[in-house]
């Protein structure tokens, strides 16, 4: 019974302490058995990534998510909405960039407002010019709207100046000819309708020559080819209006022959029409047989 208990107690003795008495054969034995530490970068699968994360020594997820979040908050937005720069000037380096910033696909597509009656097509030549310097739509519209009012608001004012002008102009006028301004009024409409001229070209004229100046220079003309008092109406009742030469007569014919209201008038035999066209025809050309 001694025995037996002896070598069981140095047994267990061998068993516990090893020949060196450090407990290396219990303790080696179970750190053979120990299972190795996991890399959690094998779970990524795209190569360049994870050398990325393998370089930088994240040693877990949870690492890795508090370095993204640290960044977008220095950066201070996502990183979708970063925008990185091209190094040239090429159009289509810039074109992601553009459409990022909120440049429509195409010039087309701007919707740029046009003012009522502008039929001069400038809306698409600046549409075409906002895409190709990457201009984004909300921006050109408002361009576009800031341009409208200007241009309108110019306008009126440029009409003001136009209208002041033309007052300042009928009084320096009233000085000038005196008692002969209704007189010589009327033959300046005389001359303007007997040469066709319409209120946009007369004012054309105005603009140019200045108020004054045109009102007299058409005095001139009048004058000149025998165009006196009151002129026929536009819509071919007779006035009181005279023609002393030739000339003053063949160019009311001519500017007759313009006016198609008076053409269709004269083509239906309106008496009216012929009449004028007849008396017109004896002074233009006298010795001729008119029917």
């Amino acid at each position: 019974m001694a025995e037996a208990g002896a070598g069981q107690g140095a047994g267990d003795g061998a068993g516990a302490t090893g020949s060196d008495g450090t407990g290396a054969g219990a303790t080696g034995a179970g750190g053979a058995g120990a299972p190795a530490a996991f890399d959690w970068n094998t779970g990524i699968t795209d190569e360049g990534v994870r050398t990325w994360v393998t370089a930088k020594g994240f040693k877990d997820p949870a690492a890795l998510a508090q370095t993204a979040l640290n960044q977008e908050k220095l950066l201070g937005v996502p990183a979708d909405q970063i925008v990185r720069l091209p190094k040239d000037d090429k159009p289509e380096s810039w074109a992601p960039v553009y459409e990022k910033m909120g440049r429509p696909k195409e010039a087309k597509d701007y919707g740029l407002p046009v003012p009522e009656g502008d039929k001069s097509g400038f809306h698409e030549v600046a549409a075409n010019w906002f895409h190709e310097f990457g201009v984004s739509g909300k921006a050109a519209r408002g361009v576009a709207e800031k341009w409208n009012a200007y241009v309108v608001d110019e306008t009126r004012k440029a009409a003001d100046v136009r209208a002041a002008a033309e007052v300042e102009a009928g009084k320096a006028l009233k000085t000038d000819w005196g008692p002969k301004f209704d007189d010589n009024v009327k033959v300046v409409d005389a001359a303007a309708k007997t040469f066709g001229m319409t209120e946009d070209q007369l004012r054309a004229l105005k603009e140019v020559m200045g108020p004054s100046g045109a009102m007299k220079f058409m005095h001139s003309i009048g004058s000149k080819l025998g165009v006196e008092g009151d002129f026929v109406t536009g819509d071919g009742k007779p006035g009181a209006t005279s023609f002393s030469t030739p000339e003053a007569a063949k160019a009311r014919i001519a500017a007759l022959r313009e006016d198609k209201s008076f053409v269709k008038r004269f083509a239906t035999g309106d008496s009216e029409a012929r009449a004028e066209m007849k008396k017109l025809h004896q002074l233009a050309y006298p010795g001729d047989t008119v029917l």
